[in-house]
C-alpha cells in the first residue's frame, strides 16, 4: 500500500499521511493517519531512513 501510494506520487510524509486517509485506510487503533504516525510506522517498515533524512521504498 505505501509502495503504491508513493509510486502515485505521494512523497512527503504528509501526503502519504493524506492517501491513507483518503483511501479510509485506518491506523491501528482506528484513527486517522497524520505525519507522525506514518513516519513511526514507515521507520518499523525501513522504509524510513534516520528520521526526516528520506523515504526508501
Amino acid at each position: 500500500m505505501i509502495a503504491g501510494t508513493r509510486a502515485g506520487g505521494a512523497t512527503s510524509l504528509r501526503a502519504i499521511a493524506g492517501e491513507l486517509n483518503a483511501r479510509g485506510m485506518q491506523t491501528r487503533r482506528g484513527g486517522r493517519w497524520h505525519v507522525s504516525n506514518t513516519g513511526n510506522l514507515l521507520e518499523r517498515l525501513g522504509c524510513l531512513s534516520a528520521r526526516g533524512n528520506g523515504i526508501r521504498l
